[in-house]
């Protein structure tokens, strides 16, 4: 027969674990949902770049210019004679913060009048990418949501 401290210690155990699971379907379900942000401000635009390079095979096109996007680095890479543009922002200026929050909205950035399709990860945006066609355009958001 088990001692009352035994039977209150097996239902703190047993609570425990339903609590514990509880907590990791509501993780699971705010991060499916994108209720989590990416915290990548600290990252920069040569680790993204090597990334994308090594997860899609693209060859590196040079350095972007960043001026008129308002970003604060820049880079393309070429698939099949194709650019496609990445660029970061800093998260801890107001500026550039309501610019990735306008991607994150509308999924486009204006950049000197012409209407780019974007995508937001963390700090960075990835332009033009759905020119592409399907397989290389999944292989491109694949590797830049997984970075």
């Amino acid at each position: 027969m088990k001692s009352k401290t035994g039977k209150m210690t097996q239902r703190m155990i047993n609570l425990l674990k339903k609590m514990c699971c509880a907590l990791a379907v509501f993780a699971a379900m705010l991060i499916a949902t994108g209720c989590i942000s990416v915290q990548n401000n600290e990252r920069t635009i040569n680790e993204l770049a090597n990334h994308m390079m090594l997860k899609t095979g693209a060859a590196w096109d040079g350095p972007w210019e960043v001026g008129p996007p308002g970003a604060e680095s820049g880079f393309a890479l070429r698939i099949n004679d194709r650019q496609v543009v990445f660029l970061k922002y800093n998260t801890d200026r107001k500026k550039m913060q309501k610019k990735l929050d306008y991607v994150d909205e509308h999924g486009y950035l204006y950049i000197m009048t012409l209407k780019f399709p974007a995508m937001r990860h963390g700090s960075f945006v990835m332009i033009d990418y759905e020119a592409f066609p399907g397989e290389i355009r999944e292989k491109l958001i694949d590797a830049f949501r997984s970075f």
